[in-house]
């Protein structure tokens, strides 16, 4: 599984989440495969939930993206019909 770590719209070094998610709050973006289990998991440091579930619908790209706080799920979000645009993340 592949970790990629977002503060705001931006992807930066791991190395500095530590300092960043002390004023953000750290939620956690699933892409889920055709198989049903996670394919990819992007950590999504941002101000607040909305702002994570901005974030997270522009993940969805033809696979459901679950998106979590902690141990609390907070929605699923599922692709629109048709094809995906390009891939994942």
């Amino acid at each position: 599984m592949v970790t990629r770590i977002w503060i705001g719209s931006k992807m930066v070094p791991a190395s500095e989440r530590l300092f960043w998610s002390k004023i953000m709050g750290v939620y956690r973006a699933y892409i889920i495969g055709a198989d049903g289990h996670i394919e990819l998991r992007i950590d999504l440091d941002m101000r607040d939930e909305a702002a994570a579930r901005e974030r997270a619908k522009q993940l969805v790209d033809g696979h459901p993206v679950e998106l979590w706080e902690g141990a609390t799920k907070i929605e699923t979000l599922e692709p629109e019909e048709g094809p995906p645009s390009g891939g994942l993340p």
